[in-house]
């Protein structure tokens, strides 16, 4: 089951002022453009100004590139709409990692309670409970640093994933430049993957060297074992040949004196 996140935010002390304001002078006031830079927008914005210029230089570029021909007003209104696409992609990510928090709480109030108002069934929370383990998970991840909220994609079920990498395959995707707001689900569900089977590969590689070292092991054991054997043979034999070259030794010897003696 999916959920949509309602997008809803509390104004801020300034920025209540500044809307009552509006409300109080607005047939005074001429109607405003998409893509003018009123003093609301400028309070509201969930976006700085670099970003803004960058998105602004961005679409520069893409009609450039294509060829594509807009008078300045028009261009305004494009632009306006793309910054509200990031301003409402933000909030969503507010939204789910808010939602998380929540969750969090709960669970650390009681885990038994936790646990049955996020089963399966519980009609207590207005969404499934596997959106409350995943967007509890995100939570746990951002709280304790594996994850940079700043890096949060905008879809809770990408970043579930991201938020359940080991640390190995976090930092791999870190280095690949994959851990970044825009990101897409099968980017990570791809790295995963293949990390998972570099990891497989390697864990094989290892276990099959300790197999050969244990096999060596045993033929080195089962040679020196034979050579002791065959040593020990040897060394009986030349006993065996000592005694005899003794015992004949003293014979001629005493042959020796018999015939002195006579």
């Amino acid at each position: 089951m999916s959920v949509q996140f309602a997008i809803k935010r509390t104004p801020g002390a300034m920025e209540l002022s500044k809307r009552a304001a509006l409300r109080t002078h607005a047939n005074d006031i001429p109607e405003v453009l998409p893509g003018a830079r009123n003093e609301r927008i400028a309070e509201d914005r969930l976006i700085n100004d670099n970003h803004r210029e960058q998105l602004q230089q961005l679409l520069e570029s893409t009609l450039a590139h294509h060829s594509i021909d807009l008078d300045e007003s028009c261009k305004a209104r494009v632009l306006a709409n793309i910054v509200q696409i990031h301003q409402t992609v933000s909030r969503i990510r507010e939204n789910y990692l808010d939602l998380g928090k929540c969750l969090l709480r709960i669970y650390r109030e009681s885990a038994e309670v936790y646990e049955e108002i996020s089963r399966k069934g519980s009609r207590i929370l207005p969404f499934d409970y596997t959106v409350a383990i995943k967007c509890r998970r995100i939570a746990e991840a951002v709280e304790c640093g594996l994850l940079p909220e700043c890096s949060l994609p905008a879809a809770y079920t990408t970043a579930y994933e991201i938020a359940t990498m080991d640390e190995a395959t976090l930092r791999l995707a870190e280095a690949k430049g994959l851990i970044r707001p825009d990101v897409g689900r099968n980017e990570i569900v791809r790295h995963k993957q293949a990390a998972r089977t570099l990891v497989q590969h390697h864990v094989e590689t290892v276990a099959s060297l300790a197999a050969r070292i244990a096999h060596l092991e045993e033929r080195k054991q089962a040679i020196i074992a034979e050579a002791q054997a065959r040593v020990a043979k040897i060394e009986c034999d030349i006993a065996i040949l000592a005694d005899r070259k003794a015992a004949f030794q003293g014979a001629v010897r005493n042959q020796g004196r018999e015939v002195s003696g006579s």
